[in-house]
């Protein structure tokens, strides 16, 4: 369902409305797999819910990579993750202050060696790709990548139980 061309503005809401539904259902059902996996919030939010918010993305760079469009695809991935620390973060917790009138509390030494962690492996990869001489070559993906599986089974085996 969809408006004619037209009528952008009223596609534009209308595919948000499609995103809001679906995210409704996706962060049910991640919620349900919480519970009966015993699995902890902190770590679905790492992997699960961080993968489907990034799939765009993904998809995007490597179009842009595949057109020789390096500094798209580079740009395009690192200037997301501001948007989604700034905004995605920032808004939910303005609007449910605003509306409740409380501060949402959360363990600071726990989210802190998160934070940590993904600071050093974002320093680890600008490092090599610089290191690589700004080429994304297969060899540095290949790199990169495992610096995501090492992250990944970090923050499991830190957050898992929390």
């Amino acid at each position: 369902l969809s408006f004619p061309e037209e009528y952008n503005a009223a596609n534009f809401v209308l595919m948000s409305f499609y995103v809001y539904l679906f995210t409704c259902y996706t962060m049910f059902t991640v919620d349900r797999l919480v519970c009966h996996l015993d699995i902890s919030h902190a770590f679905i939010g790492l992997t699960v819910v961080a993968w489907g918010n990034n799939v765009g993305d993904l998809f995007n760079a490597c179009w842009a990579a595949e057109d020789g469009q390096g500094d798209l695809a580079t740009t395009g991935f690192i200037s997301t993750q501001i948007l989604n620390m700034h905004l995605s973060s920032a808004l939910p917790w303005l609007i449910y202050n605003l509306k409740t009138g409380h501060s949402i509390h959360f363990d600071g030494i726990k989210v802190g060696v998160s934070i940590l962690t993904v600071i050093g492996v974002v320093f680890l990869s600008m490092a090599l790709i610089l290191g690589n001489g700004s080429y994304l070559q297969a060899r540095l993906g290949y790199i990169l990548f495992l610096t995501y599986c090492c992250y990944i089974t970090f923050e499991w085996m830190t957050v898992k139980h929390q």
